[in-house]
């Protein structure tokens, strides 16, 4: 497990070179309440050789010197290859207007990087989706960019958390979608999830296994609509499935000990021996949720449940 006594861990993403695995983590000092990390938030960085035994790295990025458009605190994102180097995505807040917004940063090695711009990349297109001045920061939704290639036609693609402002007020939690030739140059597509059952689905990740795709996301126990068809409504990690990357996707009735109840934010990794593995975070009392030894910290992986004849 990774856990620190001095720092709050939550949200996280994952990749492998060779044997070691790198984790990437949302890290606030654990002090005030716990909703104050968001404003907090830098991104550590830890590796493992077996997903559990982690040996702590220098924070991989902190947010800027101000102004500039991600000087306040740092968020969720994801990290892809390309080439001999290594790409981060990641969600950027500003102390001016508290607005969320995508960046980019490259690596050559995994723990040194640099921003390769000075702006927001991928902006929400309004024919799709809600943008900034449309509605407060706190409720604003355009972070979590994870980043894959697809194998058949080479290009780029991110999916994103999104608010598609052709869903009812409230329940307008979409994941959208990005498609780029370069990893430099997006283009905002139309989104890839949006069932009108959500305020947010947060933490988007996306794995191809046996013909298919699954797209996994987080929501809270408060985020459902009454239309929303799930008897019951729990702060979990969701699963869609359909045979094409841009979807249309549909849910995945996954049993319940498919990820550990006090777990936020799961997301699957992958292991060259063990294949797919899940991992989460542990949600805190201090948010409302039930009491849990170690909160705020990483927990080790669990087998990855897929939908029945669906190898792992």
């Amino acid at each position: 497990m990774l856990y620190s006594q001095q720092y709050r861990i939550w949200d996280f993403w994952a990749t492998s070179a060779g044997p070691t695995h790198h984790l990437f983590y949302l890290k606030a000092p654990r002090t005030g309440p716990a909703q104050s990390r968001h404003n907090m938030a830098v991104i550590g960085h830890a590796v493992s050789d077996e997903w559990e035994h982690w040996e702590i790295q220098a924070d991989a990025l902190h947010p800027s010197l101000s102004p500039a458009w991600d000087d306040l605190s740092l968020w969720t994102g994801s990290v892809i290859r390309f080439g001999p180097d290594w790409l981060m995505f990641y969600t950027g807040r500003d102390q001016l207007t508290r607005t969320q917004n995508l960046g980019v940063a490259l690596s050559h090695d995994l723990f040194s990087w640099q921003r390769l711009t000075s702006q927001p990349i991928a902006q929400p297109d309004a024919q799709w989706y809600v943008t900034a001045p449309e509605e407060e920061p706190d409720t604003f939704t355009w972070r979590d960019p994870y980043a894959l290639q697809d194998p058949a036609s080479g290009l780029y693609y991110l999916f994103i958390s999104a608010h598609d402002r052709r869903q009812p007020s409230g329940y307008s939690g979409a994941i959208a979608a990005a498609v780029s030739p370069d990893l430099r140059h997006w283009s905002v597509l139309p989104p890839v999830l949006s069932p009108g059952w959500f305020r947010d689905m947060e933490v988007p990740t996306v794995i191809h296994r046996q013909g298919q795709w699954y797209l996994y996301c987080s929501v809270k126990s408060d985020w459902y609509s009454p239309d929303a068809p799930y008897t019951e409504r729990r702060t979990t990690i969701l699963c869609f499935q359909s045979p094409h990357l841009l979807g249309p996707y549909q849910p995945v009735w996954q049993p319940e000990e498919c990820s550990p109840a006090l777990w936020y934010a799961a997301r699957p990794v992958y292991d060259e021996v063990r294949g797919f593995l899940l991992m989460g975070w542990r949600m805190g009392s201090e948010e409302g949720h039930g009491e849990s030894p170690s909160p705020y910290g990483i927990d080790n992986p669990v087998p990855l449940c897929l939908p029945p004849g669906t190898k792992g």
